[in-house]
């Protein structure tokens, strides 16, 4: 997702230590201090339950149960 002036809206990209390797939303690298490491899209949606639920669980306690 991009904005008219062409840059991601995602803020980090101005981090100077973004906690994350790559943007969620352009899929640009943001740390590039973070190693690569393959995972399986199976880790991965494990690891977005975990931080779902983490954040708000109140709001997800539906999906959980689901």
């Amino acid at each position: 997702m991009m904005t008219r002036n062409g840059r991601c809206p995602n803020f980090n990209h101005g981090r100077p230590n973004a906690p994350v390797r790559f943007c969620s939303m352009c899929g640009n690298v943001v740390n590039n201090r973070i190693p690569e490491k393959e995972c399986s899209e199976e880790k991965h949606a494990k690891s977005r339950r975990e931080r779902r639920g983490g954040v708000f669980p109140e709001k997800n306690a539906f999906i959980e149960r689901t």
